[in-house]
């Protein structure tokens, strides 16, 4: 966690085409885009196969990355969303990164009890420290 352009989804995706080069199995995706084919799907939104495939591999996968928690709308649903994925990923004993610009208060602000308190009790929280690594790029592009 921390603040935008320090290498958060970079690293995530380092770490996904790791795994993918020995043979694990990753999905890698947005919260915001997670929560919305959660809810299309819950919501017969679509009726398609497609769908169904997509919110079985949240829980199928070796490593699951949800990158950018805190983008998506915050409501009951997706609180309950949110526990359940990482609730059944953590019985299943499958693996789980979050990148979140949110600090740990605004965790706690933000998603039910149940989720920080899975959140604080299985995860290991990296703190991102640095500047702003896209903004660096321009400001040497200019100079």
């Amino acid at each position: 966690y921390g603040p935008t352009g320090l290498g958060k989804t970079f690293l995530s995706s380092c770490i996904a085409k790791d795994l993918l080069d020995k043979g694990k199995t990753v999905f890698y995706q947005t919260a915001y885009k997670i929560f919305g084919l959660l809810e299309d799907y819950k919501f017969n939104r679509r009726d398609n196969n497609a769908d169904r495939q997509q919110v079985d591999r949240l829980f199928d996968v070796d490593l699951l990355i949800i990158d950018d928690l805190g983008s998506e709308f915050v409501n009951t649903y997706t609180s309950s969303a949110f526990f359940n994925i990482l609730n059944t990923r953590l019985m299943d004993k499958r693996k789980t990164i979050i990148n979140t610009n949110l600090n740990m208060q605004e965790l706690v602000n933000l998603y039910s009890d149940r989720v920080v308190s899975r959140l604080l009790g299985h995860y290991l929280p990296l703190k991102f420290f640095g500047e702003d690594i896209r903004q660096k790029k321009i400001y040497n592009n200019y100079i």
